[in-house]
C-alpha cells in the first residue's frame, strides 16, 4: 500500500513541476513578446521623428527659398486639420512633396 501511495506521490510532484514549468515558459514567453512590442514601438517612434525632423528641415528650406512646396503644405496641414483628408492622406502627400 505505501508502495502505491509513494507512486501516487512522485507522479503528482512531477505533474507539478510540469505545470510550474510550463507557467515559467509562458510567463519568459509574455515578456519576451513585450519587449519586441516596446523595440517596435521605440523602432516606430524613432521613424516618426526622422520624418519629422526631415519634414521640418524641408519646411525651412522650402521657406528661405520661397519655394512653392511650403505652401502646399501649409494648405494640406489646413485640410487635414479641417477634417478633409485624412491623416494618411496627409502622410502620403506630404513625403511625396518632400521626395522622401
Amino acid at each position: 500500500m505505501t508502495a502505491a501511495i509513494l507512486i501516487v506521490f512522485f507522479i503528482f510532484v512531477a505533474l507539478m513541476v510540469a505545470f510550474v514549468v510550463g507557467i515559467a515558459r509562458a510567463s519568459i514567453h509574455r515578456a519576451n513578446q513585450r519587449k519586441i512590442r516596446l523595440q517596435n514601438i521605440r523602432r516606430v517612434g524613432m521613424e516618426h521623428a526622422e520624418i519629422r525632423k526631415l519634414t521640418l528641415e524641408k519646411l525651412r528650406e522650402a521657406k528661405q527659398h520661397g519655394a512653392k512646396d511650403a505652401i502646399d503644405l501649409e494648405k494640406l496641414a489646413d485640410l487635414r486639420a479641417k477634417g478633409i483628408i485624412t491623416e494618411e492622406e496627409f502622410t502620403t502627400k506630404k513625403k511625396q512633396i518632400l521626395g522622401i
